[in-house]
Parts: C-alpha cells; structure tokens; sequence
C-alpha cells in the first residue's frame, strides 16, 4: 500500500533565500554569455520595477546585486552598473541611501576614471549614468530631500580628494530651484570645514589620507573642485532664475576664490567668517 512520505513545513524566510541564490546565479550566468550585449538590459529593468513596487528593492540590492557583483567578473561589474543606472531616477530617499552607500558606488567611481585614462578602450556608461541623473533632477516626482541627497552623494564619490564627476557636470542644467539652496549651503559646509572620512574614496593601491590628519594637497583638492562646482552652478537655468539665489552662489564664489588666494591660514572657518562680514 503506498504511504506517503512526512514533510516538513519550510517556512517563507527559506523560499526566499533559495530563490534569491538562483536568481543571482541565473543573472551570472546570463551576464557571462551576454557580455558585452544589452540583451539582459530590460530583464534587468523589469526586475527592478517589480522590487519597487512591491516594496523590496533593499532585499533585491543586498541580496541580489550587490551578490552578484561580488562575483568580481567584469560582465557582471558591467550589468550591476546599467543596474545602477535604471534605479537612480526611480528611487525614495532611503532606497537611495542605500545604493549611495553601495560598493558598487566605488566601481562606478573607479569605472569613470579608466574612461578618462584610456578613452577609446571603454564603454559609454558615464555618459548612460548622466542621463540617468538628468532624469532624477528632471522628475518631477522627486523630492527635494531625495534631490539633494543624490547630489551630495555623487559630489562625495572621489580619489584622494579628487572627485569623479566633474564641476561642469551636464546633468546640472536640470537641477530644479528648490534643491540648490540645501546644495550649495553643504558646498560652503566642505569648503570651510572639509570632513575627508566623509567621502567616497575609490582610490586602489593608493595611501589613503588619515581621517585625522588628512593630507593637505586632497584637502587642496577639494577645495578647488568646489569652487570651480560653484562656477558652474552660476551658469545653470535655476540659478538664473532667480537672483537671491544667483547672488548667493556668485558670493560664496567670490569668498571662496578670496580664502584660496589670499589665505595661508589653516583656520578656513575662522577666514570664511572674517571676509563674510567685511563683504
């Protein structure tokens, strides 16, 4: 007589981690015959789409991307970067936070100087990530807590100072009014009182600065890239807009260009706050 054979009760926690070990496999697998192809493009999308909407992009990042870039291979370093690129402009704050504080930030920071260093070798994903921003900045959908953590984010991602993306960054002609303020007011914070543990570092094989003893020339570095980010913003579409908001950019310009040129003092604070109320 057949009997049937006890089973036991697996409870959801185990389906879930079963199926998010085969899905990383499956996407390796499919990154490493694809390779260079967008095929796996959109399928990476939809997923994306479904995690969000259902509230489970997190799990879907830790326990899926960020798996699957861990594999080290260069196909799946590239499809976790398109994968990057698809999420930024569908985000909330803290879904941004998340990636923000990814290691795939790094590769991307790392990937964007090798395209600088050797232009005719690499792919065109900076320039996909820059209209993947543009997108955010462009939402309107997005808040401005979100906009502005976005922007402080990419402004941290740097190499021994030097940031990744550069002052004059396209995607700045469509940063809306309302998240300047916030943006440029962290400017004038980094300037004065530069937090170097702060920042992103990418830097590989390279001596880091010491959290409390930074070196002067990344600290340099910084600096200069603010003030030359803050010329920028001059020349954006919400600046212009609106004159308070033009004349505060143009001043803390003009305060920063005054405490590089002038000042020999390392007390920037104590110089920022002197020329401020002599203006």
């Amino acid at each position: 007589m057949f009997t049937s054979v006890p089973r036991r009760k697996a409870s959801v926690e185990t389906f879930v981690v079963v199926l998010l070990v085969r899905l990383v496999e499956v996407l390796r697998r499919s990154a490493m015959n694809a390779q260079r192809s967008e095929s796996l493009l959109p399928c990476c999308s939809s997923l994306l789409r479904v995690a969000i909407r259902e509230e489970a992009f997190g799990l879907f990042w830790q326990e899926v991307v960020e798996v699957l870039f861990r594999n080290g291979s260069t196909p799946c370093l590239m499809l976790c970067l398109h994968m990057l690129t698809k999420a930024l402009p569908l985000l909330s704050l803290h879904e941004l936070q998340l990636v923000l504080a990814s290691p795939i930030m790094k590769a991307y920071g790392r990937h964007r100087m090798r395209r600088k260093r050797d232009k005719p070798n690499s792919s065109d994903f900076p320039v996909d990530m820059d209209l993947a921003f543009s997108s955010l900045l462009a939402s309107p959908e997005a808040s401005t807590p979100c906009l502005v953590a976005a922007l402080i984010g990419f402004s941290r991602l740097s190499s021994l100072g030097r940031p990744a993306i550069p002052p004059s960054w396209p995607p700045l002609r469509h940063l809306p009014p309302q998240a300047l303020p916030d943006y440029v007011q962290w400017l004038e914070q980094t300037f004065v009182r530069p937090d170097m543990s702060s920042l992103i570092d990418y830097s590989e094989g390279q001596k880091r600065p010491k959290e409390d003893a930074p070196d002067s020339k990344h600290v340099s570095h910084l600096r200069c890239w603010v003030v030359e980010r803050l010329v920028a913003l001059v020349d954006t579409p919400s600046a212009q807009a609106s004159a308070d908001l033009l004349e505060r950019i143009a001043r803390c310009d003009k305060l920063c260009l005054l405490c590089c040129c002038f000042c020999k003092c390392s007390n920037f604070e104590m110089v920022f706050a002197f020329i401020l109320r002599s203006f």
